[in-house]
C-alpha cells in the first residue's frame, strides 16, 4: 500500500527512508517483506518489534536485517520510485555490525546512506530562551555559513498520529509533539530568519 502511494507522487527524487523501516512505533503496524526467517525482528503477529533496542536486548541478526531491508528497497526499486539514497528509521544503524551492512545493501543499489553526509546540528543559542521557534530562529541566525541538518517530525496531532508510541513516554505525548513541530517549522519567525540568512533547503541527494 505504501508503495502504491508513493507512485502517486510526483517527485524527481525519493528518500529510501520512506518505506525502508525495519522498526516501527506507529499503532498501524507493518509487516517483513522477506520471503523466508526473520523470527527475531517480528512478534508473534509477523508484524515489526517498535524499537531498535528490542533487536538488542533480543540478540536479533543483522543479516536477517540487511535482507529485510534489501527485499523493502527491490520492491520499491521495482515498482518505479525514484529512489537515491536510504536513512535509517529510528537511527538503527548504531546496532553493532548493522551500518556495514546496510552500507553494502545500499551501494549494491545504487544508493547512498544519508549518515555518510556527516552533516553537523546547527549550534546552540547561548542564552536564548522562551518559545521553540523564538530559539531557533536565534539559532539560524547564529549560525557560521554552512549546511547543517535540523531533524525534526512535523504532523498534525490526530486520531492516528496518536497512535505513535515511544517507551518512555506516555500515550499521545508523542502526537503532541510533532504536532509542536509543525508549529515550530511554519512560524513566522523561523521563515524570517531562514530569508534574512539567505538559507537554501537541501536534499540529501545534494550532499552526498
Amino acid at each position: 500500500n505504501q508503495i502504491q502511494n508513493f507512485q502517486a507522487v510526483p517527485v524527481a527524487t525519493m528518500a529510501a527512508h520512506l518505506i525502508t523501516r525495519i522498526t516501527d512505533e506507529a499503532a498501524r503496524r507493518r509487516s517483513s517483506n522477506v520471503e523466508g526467517d526473520v523470527v527475531v525482528l517480528v512478534r508473534s503477529d509477523g508484524t515489526f518489534k517498535p524499537f531498535p533496542m528490542d533487536f538488542h536486548n533480543d540478540g536479533a541478526s543483522t543479516s536477517e536485517m540487511a535482507a529485510e531491508v534489501a527485499a523493502q528497497l527491490d520492491k520499491a526499486l521495482s515498482a518505479g520510485l525514484p529512489l537515491t539514497y536510504a536513512d535509517e528509521h529510528m537511527g538503527v544503524g548504531w546496532l553493532p555490525g548493522l551500518a556495514e551492512k546496510l552500507r553494502a545493501v545500499v551501494t549494491a543499489r545504487g544508493l547512498k546512506l544519508a549518515r555518510e553526509a556527516m552533516l553537523l546540528g546547527l549550534p546552540k543559542a547561548e542564552g536564548v530562551t522562551g518559545e521553540p521557534w523564538v530559539v531557533l530562529a536565534e539559532q539560524i541566525r547564529r549560525a557560521p555559513d554552512g549546511d547543517y541538518l535540523f531533524v525534526t517530525h512535523p504532523c498534525l496531532d490526530t486520531g492516528e498520529s496518536a497512535g505513535m508510541m515511544r517507551p518512555d513516554k506516555a500515550p499521545g505525548l508523542t502526537a503532541a509533539e510533532r504536532e509542536l513541530d509543525r508549529r515550530l517549522l511554519t512560524h513566522p519567525d523561523v521563515k524570517a530568519a531562514l530569508s534574512d540568512r539567505g538559507a537554501t533547503l537541501l536534499r540529501y541527494k545534494d550532499v552526498l
